[in-house]
């Protein structure tokens, strides 16, 4: 591979026909080109961006390819995956990739919304 990643955080969102008020689980599929420095996140009431699971504070250490985050697993959130007020966006936030070429995603499922 050639090139350079773009700098900076980089995101993939998912835009619901109807709102959502809760999230189970996450799955994401890397490619070679993975991150273990991301975070899912909704859009809250108040146009701001809510955690839903932040991978600095999950307990699975490294997330690789193809694993499943139950968000009921995450304590620190204290709302199990729930999405105060209901929202319509989702949005996949990667802040750091582990490769020099980026980061890149291959699939990635919201269930439970």
């Amino acid at each position: 591979m050639t090139g350079a990643p773009i700098p900076g955080e980089h995101w993939v969102k998912v835009s619901f026909k109807e709102e959502v008020t809760r999230v189970d689980s996450v799955k994401i599929t890397w490619e070679k080109a993975d991150s273990n420095d991301w975070v899912v996140e909704y859009l809250g009431g108040g146009g701001e961006w809510e955690g839903i699971y932040d991978s600095r504070e999950g307990k699975h250490g490294r997330i690789k390819v193809s694993d499943t985050v139950l968000v009921d697993e995450v304590k620190e959130l204290g709302r199990r995956g729930e999405i105060r007020g209901g929202t319509k966006e989702v949005r996949l936030r990667i802040r750091k990739p582990n490769t020099r070429w980026g980061t890149s995603v291959w699939n990635w499922e919201i269930v439970g919304a």
